[in-house]
């Protein structure tokens, strides 16, 4: 039963990786464009916006409240996958060229969950919209 398990998992990873690679944002898998739009973390997290052409934009984070912009992507070689965030532009400019790869371990409608390595799992929910305002 454990090798039908590790084979059942690598065929989805596989699957999921041959599915996302250098597709256009509307033809991804339907769990990354839930990433698309805005997030609210906690404190010192910041409030993302993933946009779907693979920017995204990070405002307020850390205690120094740092502007950050660049380019996301989901990684699918490993579950769960691996979001990379590289910085192009940054009020800090230690974190411009930088990457950060962290590990998705839940994301819905109105949860997201991501983990950096050997770190505790850090929750952003989902930012209320203008329209529904």
């Amino acid at each position: 039963m454990g090798r039908l398990a590790v084979l059942l998992a690598t065929a989805v990873a596989l699957a999921a990786r041959v599915l996302a690679a250098d597709q256009p944002p509307e033809v991804r898998p339907a769990v990354e464009r839930l990433l698309h739009g805005s997030w609210k973390g906690g404190a010192c997290l910041g409030d993302w916006t993933f946009n779907a052409d693979g920017s995204y934009d990070l405002r307020h984070y850390t205690p120094a409240g740092i502007h950050l912009t660049g380019t996301w992507k989901m990684k699918w070689d490993a579950l769960p996958p691996t979001l990379s965030l590289a910085c192009k532009t940054s009020d800090d400019p230690e974190l411009v060229g930088k990457t950060w790869e962290v590990k998705v371990t839940r994301l819905d409608k109105e949860v997201f969950i991501y983990e950096h390595p050997g770190g505790p799992p850090l929750r952003c929910t989902r930012a209320e919209s203008a329209e529904a305002k």
